[in-house]
């Protein structure tokens, strides 16, 4: 019983911090399409390509639509096609 009692506020922990971290994330994506639907590229650019490089495939996804369409950043096919191979990797299914 001393050991389940022990591992109780380490699992609250854990559970408390993905909670918060997942909020976190989403809440920063979020943020990212708003300013992008708001044209404001260059600050949906800096957080999509924060998200991008900690591997969160939506971030990648979009970077990759920034490079294509040359949102931002100069028009790279190279580019775009690499942030998409990455998101496809991850399992998002657009790409």
């Amino acid at each position: 019983m001393k050991k389940f009692a022990k591992a109780t506020p380490s699992y609250f922990l854990l559970t408390f911090l993905l909670v918060v971290c997942g909020s976190a994330y989403g809440s920063t994506l979020e943020q990212a399409q708003e300013y992008y639907e708001a044209k404001k590229y260059s600050e949906a650019f800096r957080l999509y390509d924060r998200l991008a490089k900690r591997g969160y495939a939506e971030a990648q996804y979009h970077l990759g639509v920034m490079y294509d369409r040359g949102l931002y950043v100069p028009v790279s096919k190279k580019k775009s096609l690499k942030w998409w191979f990455k998101a496809s990797k991850r399992g998002h299914a657009p790409s």
